[in-house]
């Protein structure tokens, strides 16, 4: 194109760029002052096209009036979901953080005592888990050494009764096995005790103890009595109860065979001290019967039977005593008859025969219910514990039945006998 003047001035054509061409490609894009450059550039020329009307297209809307590109801001979009996502402060964002940090340091603290605690109790479950184990085998060893011993020794006594022995008694009676309180057991007759004492026992062997050796006889009973008591109760047929039983048999059968041979010695044997305590009270009192009998835990039909047996045996003891009551006042009588010697002496001879089939009567009738009533009614268990707590004294089994029958109701022994006196 030529100037309408006079000169001949030749203008170089500026280059036309498009919109797009201004645009950077996706993803690519440029930075701003590039743009901006870009835009000065571009501007004259985009002026010169729109006003010339050469070019038929439509403003670009991403540029604004000016044509300079439209930046896209990040935060674009409602004016309602700003606050969405926008993050704290600095002083806010530190406090969490240090909040945060210090409950994952106490939390760590926390689980590394609770695995020391841990490990601690394992170590202390251990450790009593070994010494339980190290105390049931020497209990085993210990049980089965005892076993042992007892059978030994009772091969031992064994061998030592003679045929001489034999002989002169003719019967050997063993305190383990022979339950029954036999009534026709003779002074020949010997008493083997295998599992307390180991020794055998004849009424020359009590007379030469006396009540010191017969107290301490019994003190050795009463001590291996007390150390199987516990375990007897908690089962009566284990180790432990069969021990028991088999001690309370041998102690049982050592008062018999005094009631049937020395009953001078049982008598000073139930009414002593079995130690020489001086602090200690000389006889039982009435607080000690009431203690066994309520540690003998009895059965309903186990009592029953027990007051049963005690009427029985008081009402036989007031009929012998009245009998013994009626022999005596005819020795006096006869004292006043004017009769021949040979007479008198006939019939003395007969009352003194009464008399002692009496005393035998009564010694039988006693030995019939103190025998039934420790071998028929009660268990071995209570006999034994009956023993153990009754020492230093010997186990009164008629105060015992007195407690029973008082808190029964029953009438006392003194009012049974009454008709006797």
């Amino acid at each position: 194109m030529l100037p309408s003047g006079g000169g001949a001035l030749l203008v170089q054509p500026v280059q036309q760029l498009s919109a797009d061409d201004l645009i950077p490609s996706e993803p690519q894009a440029l930075p701003a002052q590039r743009d901006h450059r870009l835009n000065e550039a571009a501007g004259p020329t985009a002026q010169e096209s729109g006003s010339s009307g050469c070019s038929g297209e439509q403003p670009d809307p991403r540029h604004d009036a000016n044509g300079t590109l439209r930046h896209r801001s990040s935060n674009s979009g409602d004016e309602g979901v700003k606050g969405i996502g926008v993050r704290k402060s600095g002083p806010d964002r530190d406090k969490n953080r240090a909040a945060q940090k210090a409950f994952r340091q106490r939390k760590r603290e926390q689980e590394k005592a609770r695995e020391i605690l841990v490990g601690e109790l394992e170590a202390k479950l251990k450790a009593v888990q070994l010494e339980k184990s190290r105390l049931e085998l020497e209990n085993s060893q210990l049980e089965s050494a005892l076993v042992a011993r007892m059978k030994l020794a009772a091969q031992a006594d064994s061998h030592r009764i003679t045929a001489a022995d034999k002989a002169v008694s003719g019967r050997i009676i063993t305190g383990a096995h022979d339950w029954k309180c036999n009534l026709d057991w003779a002074p020949t007759d010997i008493l083997v005790l295998e599992h307390g004492a180991q020794q055998r026992l004849t009424t020359e062997t009590l007379q030469e103890l006396g009540l010191q050796g017969i107290a301490k006889l019994w003190k050795g009973y009463v001590n291996l009595m007390a150390v199987c008591l516990s375990g007897a109760w908690k089962d009566e047929d284990g180790l432990d109860g069969r021990k028991v039983q088999v001690l309370l048999s041998e102690t049982i059968s050592i008062c018999a065979y005094m009631a049937r041979n020395t009953p001078r010695i049982l008598l000073q044997f139930a009414s002593s001290r079995l130690d020489h305590n001086p602090l200690a009270p000389a006889a039982p009192s009435v607080a000690l019967w009431k203690s066994i009998l309520k540690n003998l835990r009895l059965s309903s039909n186990q009592a029953t039977e027990l007051l049963r047996r005690r009427r029985l045996f008081l009402m036989q003891l007031r009929s012998l005593l009245e009998e013994r009551r009626r022999i005596q006042a005819n020795i006096k009588e006869m004292d006043t008859r004017q009769e021949s010697v040979a007479l008198r002496y006939f019939q003395l001879s007969e009352a003194t025969k009464q008399l002692h089939s009496n005393i035998t009567a009564l010694h039988d009738s006693k030995c019939r219910f103190f025998s039934g009533c420790w071998r028929e009614v009660l268990r071995p268990v209570q006999g034994a514990n009956m023993v153990v707590q009754a020492f230093p004294f010997g186990p009164d089994l008629l105060a015992v039945l007195s407690c029973l029958s008082e808190d029964a109701g029953e009438p006392t022994a003194r009012e049974l006998l009454r008709a006797a006196s």
